[in-house]
């Protein structure tokens, strides 16, 4: 499962990220893929945001603005 960020604003990107994170846990679909494009601040707050609910990306995944990461 995936969620393209591209367009959404900064302040709006945590809200976004908890509703894909929480659709992922009620569907039981363990990976989530999160595209970013090439913003630095962008993948940071993504980072931040998984985090917060004790995920976080592969590190051989963050290239060419996608984020992945394992809910299980």
């Amino acid at each position: 499962m995936q969620i393209d960020l591209h367009g959404v604003k900064h302040e709006e990107v945590a809200r976004k990220v908890d509703m894909f994170v929480w659709e992922c846990m009620q569907n039981n679909i363990p990976q989530g893929t999160i595209i970013t494009g090439n913003s630095t601040v962008m993948k940071e707050i993504v980072t931040k945001c998984l985090q917060d609910h004790g995920l976080s990306p592969h590190t051989f995944y963050t290239n060419g603005g996608k984020l992945t990461f394992d809910l299980v």
